[in-house]
């Protein structure tokens, strides 16, 4: 029956995701393009670099530039797998592991589900939902770390390392890779040593002698995945992690992830703002992430239904495991990074979670109508109906929310084609540089390398255009600076910006540093 069960919500979830394959063409937004592209740079055998600047955190000093100095290298590793295995550096080669991990995840969340439940009918709606996750669906099939995070989240739940070395080996291995997918991933190591020393009390509600060797085959895993990583990064820049995010602790505003210089991001400039402010900032950070928990990760109607499961197996211990560790994602997103967190850290990081909740979804639903019929409200039909009427919901949000990004994505490129094939007509030289929202989606769809516009003022840019060779800036609207807006407003030349021209959308200006 369960091989029957899995059968189907694979060829489900094949059709799902194959049809949303087929209409999305391009990555679609910075992140998934910063992964396509440097995995096109790993693919291609110019290893960990990328042709462009998206942001100064780790004070770049030329193009192309050694990549992965803020974003973990995960996922443009499996993008590269997939051109690899291809033969081919297209998006649609590129997306492939993703593809794979988006169709996986169901069959894991049934096994998760059935493991916490016993109940078939529990692990099939809980699969199925993975099948149509209402706003993540897109998300899971383009070179971001979704679909990996939520299906490594899956496997940390079903990982129990006291059973065996082995398996204490692969959490290990599977936290190494939650840490290769995002920085925050250091969480889960936490989160599997702490399982480690808790888990046994409270199963037996008293303490037991330590097993050492469960911790031994966790760090091993671990390290068998981070060590790599780590030794590049001190090669390449003489630290064991990345620099760039080492700056996000005092960041004033999420724009200031594009300051320039990075080393005006200090400690005592951060205090001097004042603690009225600090907090005023946290507090809009815990607004909006658990908004993004409520409206994305619970699609709204369902969060209900997923705390109710909670609590209703609250006892079981990965259930309080994942509510820790919930619990600690939040609080690091709104204290120590609320801007880098409220503008997508929560939102990419919570992916892990996901697979529990769905697993959660169908006991907070059961509890929900099992209230109801003890009051007579409902026919014993109702559990059917309700869960016939919860899969319905989901199938339509999924679709609608799906198939509008997709064509939002789609659409950055051609104009990309456009403004380029304008740059050509104003006499541009293929060395030269552009300054522009989304560095790497121009280098995709043009070939051409450029950077970021910084926070701070026309004069900064035009120092930062001098240092990297940029020859042009243009405007999109809807994602400019705030400097930068009466530039689009009122197109215009200006001291060391000559006014080129526009189209539907955007502007460009040649820079004169």
């Amino acid at each position: 029956m369960q091989r029957r069960d899995n059968l189907l919500l694979l060829g489900l979830a094949i059709l799902v995701y194959a049809s949303l394959a087929w209409f999305q063409h391009y990555p679609g937004y910075m992140d998934a393009n910063y992964y396509f592209v440097t995995g096109q740079q790993i693919a291609s055998g110019q290893g960990f670099t990328q042709p462009f600047i998206w942001n100064y955190l780790d004070s770049p000093q030329s193009i192309p530039h050694p990549s992965h100095s803020y974003w973990m290298p995960l996922a443009s590793l499996v993008a590269a797998a997939g051109m690899f295995l291809t033969g081919s550096l297209s998006f649609q080669s590129a997306r492939l592991g993703f593809f794979l991990a988006a169709i996986m995840l169901p069959l894991l969340t049934y096994s998760l589900a059935f493991r916490l439940t016993g109940k078939r009918d529990n692990a099939l709606l809980a699969g199925l939902l993975a099948v149509f996750p209402p706003y993540l669906a897109s998300f899971f099939i383009t070179t971001d770390n979704f679909s990996l995070l939520a299906l490594l989240g899956a496997c940390f739940f079903l990982l129990d390392p006291r059973r065996s070395i082995l398996r204490a080996v692969l959490l290990g291995l599977v936290c190494g890779l939650m840490n290769l997918s995002r920085s925050d991933g250091l969480l889960w190591v936490v989160m599997a040593t702490l399982g480690i020393f808790w888990r046994p009390w409270l199963e037996t509600g008293r303490l037991q002698a330590l097993d050492a060797r469960p911790l031994v085959g966790l760090a091993t895993g671990y390290l068998l995945a981070m060590l790599p990583w780590v030794f590049r990064n001190l090669q390449t820049f003489g630290v064991p992690l990345a620099p760039g995010g080492s700056h996000l602790l005092w960041m004033l505003g999420y724009n200031e992830i594009f300051l320039y210089p990075a080393g005006m991001l200090t400690s005592e400039r951060f205090w001097e703002a004042g603690l009225g402010e600090i907090l005023s900032d946290r507090g809009w950070a815990f607004q909006n992430n658990l908004g993004n928990a409520i409206g994305v990760q619970g699609a709204i109607f369902v969060t209900p239904l997923i705390l109710l499961g909670w609590f209703k197996l609250r006892e079981q211990f990965v259930v309080r495991q994942a509510g820790l560790a919930w619990l600690l994602l939040i609080a690091a997103m709104t204290i120590f990074f609320p801007f880098a967190g409220a503008r997508g850290g929560y939102f990419h990081a919570a992916a892990a979670f996901q697979p529990l909740w769905w697993a959660l979804t169908p006991v907070g639903l059961d509890a929900a109508v099992g209230w109801a019929r003890r009051r007579d409200l409902f026919t014993p039909q109702a559990f059917t109906v309700f869960r016939v009427m919860l899969l319905v919901l989901v199938l339509a949000l999924s679709g609608y929310l799906a198939f509008g990004r997709l064509q939002s994505w789609n659409s950055a490129y051609p104009r990309y084609s456009e403004i380029e094939s304008f740059l050509l007509e104003k006499g541009a030289a293929s060395e030269d540089r552009v300054m522009v929202v989304d560095p790497p989606a121009y280098y995709h769809a043009t070939g051409r390398q450029g950077l970021v516009m910084p926070e701070g003022d026309p004069l900064t840019a035009l120092q930062v255009a001098g240092q990297f060779g940029a020859r042009y800036l243009i405007l999109e609207e809807g994602s400019l600076l705030e400097w930068l807006q009466p530039f689009f407003d009122t197109p215009a030349s200006r001291p060391g910006y000559l006014y080129l021209g526009g189209g539907p959308g955007w502007e460009v200006y040649e820079l004169v540093p």
